[in-house]
């Protein structure tokens, strides 16, 4: 198929990020069901009372601090009650940058190293200007152009193939698509872009018996196993395929499907260490939303980056809110460093939640067992 022919067939353009809002909560009732203090650990009086008072002034949540969560830790909907499942290495492993330490003081390193790049950026950004100007090597003096990863063509039919990719709004041409011969980010787009059109009425009732979305499984397969699949990519398609399984459209039983969820977790293992916290967040998200826990060597690979993204600055109040949910949705009790962790993410960004991430954060410290006091 000619590359004027594909784009014929594009529909509208999208932006294909792989991000999606946590579920909404259940209705509120009354701190009486909540499980008994001491259950572990609480984020604290000002942590939650921000996130609350916020989001209750905006005017998006009623009702007082005592009836945001109750009920929430058993019966109905799904919601698991908290089991004693612990991540293989949980408990109080070596954190980011190892060694021991506060998370208070991990916290103001992060700010004083974020100070410093930001002074050292400025100052290169000075040197690579007067280099642009005089010629020189920082300034790049021009370039042939792309011959870099697979040569030039290759990576401009790379492109425009994934252009299409995110364009079409057809479940049948995007598998169709498909046929062609995809790299890492094409199968991560396919795969996203299936998961956003999964609630239309043209997708297919269960896409497992598609032969084209059961090639998209074999190639994801043998790319987490050559390694050509990275952290992005790999955070993509987890969540995509627990939104195509959410929406009743792929079998999880099957086979194939188990086969491609098993070789996502052994590449979490190996990628984790590099994931940003939104792909943290979405691989969480990702597993606990068909409610599939992970291997031992991938929770604690998980845990580890949740240390990690915790404690970065820039973790934005729905990451935090989807993380603590994924938790809250598995019964996943973590280890003293990621506890500690997130009580400070959720002190750090609770005035800035919305009341949807506010009201999931406070349903996942209840059905955890980590309440705050009821006067908070």
């Amino acid at each position: 198929m000619s590359l004027a022919a594909a784009r014929s067939l594009a529909g509208p353009r999208l932006r294909c990020d792989g991000g999606r809002r946590g579920p909404r909560p259940r209705p509120p009732g009354s701190l009486a069901g909540l499980a008994s203090p001491g259950a572990g650990w609480g984020p604290g009086r000002a942590g939650v009372a921000a996130v609350v008072l916020r989001s209750a002034s905006a005017g998006g949540m009623t009702g007082s601090v005592r009836g945001l969560a109750c009920r929430w830790g058993g019966g109905g909907g799904g919601t698991r009650a908290p089991t004693a499942t612990r991540a293989l290495g949980s408990g109080d492993a070596p954190g980011d940058g190892g060694g021991g330490g506060s998370i208070q003081d991990k916290l103001a390193a992060r700010r004083a190293a974020r100070v410093k790049r930001t002074s050292q950026a400025g100052g290169e950004g000075g040197r690579a200007a007067g280099g642009a100007a005089r010629g020189g090597r920082l300034g790049g003096g021009g370039g042939r152009g792309g011959r870099g990863a697979g040569g030039g063509r290759g990576l401009s039919a790379a492109i425009a193939l994934n252009r299409l990719l995110s364009r079409d709004n057809d479940p049948e041409r995007l598998l169709r698509l498909v046929a062609e011969e995809l790299n890492d980010v094409n199968l991560a787009t396919a795969f996203s872009k299936l998961g956003k059109l999964c609630g239309s009425s043209s997708f297919p009732r269960n896409i497992v018996v598609d032969d084209c979305f059961r090639g998209l499984m074999v190639l994801a397969r043998d790319m987490c196993e050559d390694g050509r699949l990275q952290a992005q990519a790999v955070a993509n398609i987890v969540h995509a395929m627990s939104k195509l399984s959410a929406a009743g459209r792929l079998a999880t039983d099957d086979a194939g499907v188990q086969d491609t969820l098993m070789a996502l977790e052994r590449r979490v293992v190996l990628v984790a260490s590099g994931m940003e916290p939104q792909l943290v967040s979405n691989t969480a998200y990702g597993f606990a939303l068909p409610g599939r826990m992970p291997g031992a060597e991938a929770q604690a690979a998980l845990e580890a980056a949740t240390v990690r993204v915790a404690l970065d600055l820039d973790m934005k109040p729905q990451e935090v809110a989807n993380v603590m949910w994924a938790l809250a949705t598995l019964g996943w009790e973590t280890g003293a460093e990621a506890r500690a962790a997130l009580e400070a993410a959720v002190l750090r960004v609770g005035p800035l939640m919305n009341a949807q991430a506010a009201a999931n954060t406070i349903w996942s410290f209840a059905t955890l067992g980590l309440i705050p006091e009821a006067e908070a």
